[in-house]
């Protein structure tokens, strides 16, 4: 016949090793609730949503055993911790777009500082090119300031004394005269 003595003792032991898997998990779900509240203290919301999901799961998977009430809360805290690292995420977002925004308008600036440079450099090259009667390189000069500063009035000026200069070449008083000038608008 069949020894039911070894059968007892076979379902003895299969019970037995469900207890322990069953113990196994409840102290995983204890570990995980642990790290995600010390998570949640740390401010680390991703790693608390993780934590507290992984317990939700293990909690909601599997064979029903008594969790002693831990699932309510367990689903609490997750609840607080996905809203917790949304607004985290979201300030991170914003931080990182005013950060984006910053640089931006620095670098504009910059950019704005050299164009300005560029431009007093061809206007201080115009003039000198004007006062040695080169007008041709004066004008050249002045409409090179004026792309790149289209509403510059020395620039602007100055083209016009170029083209001007260039037609009455010989009226030495005129380009003296108006090198001073310009040399004057330039100071200011």
């Amino acid at each position: 016949g069949i020894d039911g003595g070894a059968g007892g003792k076979t379902t003895q032991s299969l019970i037995d090793r469900i207890k322990v898997a069953d113990q196994r998990r409840k102290a995983q779900v204890m570990d995980n609730l642990q790290r995600g509240r010390q998570a949640m203290e740390d401010r680390a919301y991703s790693i608390a949503e993780q934590e507290f999901r992984a317990a939700v799961l293990t909690i909601e998977a599997g064979d029903p055993i008594e969790w002693g009430g831990l699932a309510p809360p367990a689903r609490d805290m997750l609840v607080q911790a996905e809203e917790a690292a949304a607004r985290q995420r979201s300030r991170q977002i914003e931080e990182e777009s005013k950060a984006f925004e910053a640089r931006a308008r620095e670098q504009q600036e910059q950019q704005r500082v050299n164009r300005m440079a560029q431009v007093d450099d061809l206007l201080r090259r115009a003039v000198a090119a004007f006062e040695n009667e080169q007008f041709d390189s004066s004008r050249d000069l002045a409409e090179a300031a004026l792309q790149l500063e289209n509403s510059n009035p020395v620039a602007f000026d100055l083209v016009q004394a170029a083209n001007k200069a260039a037609r009455y070449q010989g009226n030495q008083r005129y380009i003296i005269e108006k090198g001073k000038e310009l040399r004057l608008l330039l100071e200011e």
